[in-house]
């Protein structure tokens, strides 16, 4: 059978809740990358901002929800790689934390 729209919401959100933070660490520097595929609908961060872990650094547009990529742990904005409207696929690196 059909999921109700509330089972697949909720579906999604327990995914979106396990990689609430999905970075990768390089060097000294933490790779803050997209969960989901979608357009950027807003730029948060900007280049040498402090930021504390949870603030949001852009909002991704998938399926018509808009989805905050948040800051894995405090830090500085070191670049972001992405502007308003740009297509991005779920693992596409979008901000590095130094």
């Amino acid at each position: 059978g059909r999921r109700s729209l509330d089972s697949r919401k909720s579906v999604r959100q327990a995914r979106l809740s396990k990689t609430k933070f999905p970075s990768v660490k390089c060097g000294g520097l933490v790779e803050v990358r997209s969960v989901v595929q979608g357009r950027v609908v807003d730029v948060i961060a900007a280049s040498g901002a402090r930021v504390k872990a949870g603030d949001d650094l852009v909002i991704v547009e998938s399926m018509k929800m808009e989805v905050p990529i948040q800051a894995p742990e405090n830090g500085t904005v070191g670049s972001v790689l992405v502007r308003l409207g740009d297509a991005v696929e779920e693992g596409t690196v979008l901000v590095m934390l130094d």
